[in-house]
């Protein structure tokens, strides 16, 4: 594999968290399963701490940053950022960052594209075969896309494929695609059956 801009690298790997954010990641249980009232209740302060935390000291990725915050890089039917949506229904400010669909984000935020290394690592191993982004790579990117896609079996169940086309979209966005190219990625994840 040829070598990988620093600053892409970067954008693609996880935040490195300090001793105070790991403790707090600790107390996250993000599968969210059997969660109950009382166990959200620890959760939500802890979730707001560690954001605010990551936040205070620029660890977070640009583009993630921009993920949440740029209107064009919601996928829905809004016109709206993601931080806007959670505005319009009510919640503001740090709220949002104790809300419980804000969980999914937070993970995002740290982690990346919830998607398997070798996905990530091909992704950029085309875009870096071809010579960069250029028109002529959509297509490929296409390609490896389906092919993933359908090898993960992410086609299979319609509530999967909508959470991987969207976590493939973001990592189109990380790569250094356009909204209008990660758009086209995440529509060949939405086309498979």
């Amino acid at each position: 594999m040829s070598e990988m801009d620093p600053e892409r690298a970067k954008e693609l790997s996880a935040v490195v968290l300090t001793k105070l954010e790991l403790d707090l990641l600790k107390q996250l249980d993000f599968s969210l399963q059997g969660i109950d009232y009382e166990q959200w209740r620890k959760m939500g302060p802890a979730m707001r701490k560690l954001t605010e935390s990551l936040l205070a000291r620029h660890a977070i990725p640009r583009i993630r940053l921009r993920y949440m915050n740029n209107p064009e890089f919601n996928t829905g039917r809004t016109k709206r950022s993601h931080l806007e949506v959670f505005e319009a229904n009510g919640t503001r400010g740090q709220e949002i960052f104790e809300h419980p669909h804000f969980m999914k984000y937070l993970h995002y935020l740290i982690f990346g594209p919830n998607l398997p290394q070798s996905i990530i690592q091909g992704f950029g191993e085309v875009i870096r075969r071809d010579g960069g982004i250029s028109s002529g790579t959509h297509p490929l990117l296409w390609k490896f896309t389906r092919e993933q896609a359908r090898r993960h079996g992410y086609h299979r169940d319609p509530s999967i494929r909508g959470e991987k086309a969207e976590e493939f979209f973001r990592l189109a966005l990380e790569w250094g695609l356009d909204v209008w190219g990660a758009n086209q990625v995440r529509k060949e994840v939405m086309r498979l059956r």
